[in-house]
């Protein structure tokens, strides 16, 4: 489980790479993940579909050489959450200096939050990718408009998939 202390490092460390790669605080970053990825850590980005759906991404470090792959048979919204996830671990990576293979199944990236029977540092990973692609604020602002409009559960479902599709995100 993890500290609201982790959780506030994360979600710093979310917003510090949008501020460093001009993609504002608000703003919909969608597929813009792979130019990051590819570009700003200079790694090589390889996007295919894989028949088992089992393996979603993995991460590869060894010396200078940093490789991210990712599984293109899932849903777009996945693919753009598992590399925002991958992004973590090519950050966490280059930080400690570490050469590291790690490989994310279906299960490991995961668009929710909870915390059973998962790695911590799948945890951490999915906790970023869920603040780097759509921030905390972006949410709270959106929904304390609702509030404040005594909306019905159906608007409610209805703004969540608004925010879906214009960030670009899983629904869960």
């Amino acid at each position: 489980m993890l500290s609201r202390e982790e959780i506030d490092k994360i979600e710093e460390k979310a917003l510090q790479q949008r501020k460093m790669n001009d993609l504002g605080t608000e703003s919909p970053i969608g597929d813009k993940v792979l130019n990051i990825i590819e570009n700003k850590y200079d790694s090589f980005l390889l996007l295919y579909p894989l028949r088992a759906k089992n393996i979603a991404a993995f991460t590869r470090k060894q010396g200078s050489m940093m490789q991210v792959f990712v599984n293109t048979s899932f849903e777009r919204s996945f693919q753009n959450f598992a590399c925002a996830h991958e992004l973590y671990h090519l950050i966490e990576l280059q930080e400690r200096q570490i050469d590291k293979f790690i490989l994310c199944n279906d299960k490991d990236i995961s668009e929710t939050m909870d915390q059973d029977n998962i790695d911590i540092d799948e945890l951490k990973a999915n906790y970023f990718a869920a603040s780097f692609l759509l921030p905390r604020d972006v949410v709270e602002k959106r929904f304390k408009k609702i509030k404040n409009l005594n909306c019905s559960k159906d608007d409610i479902i209805l703004e969540i998939i608004n925010l879906q599709y214009q960030f670009e995100v899983p629904f869960k």
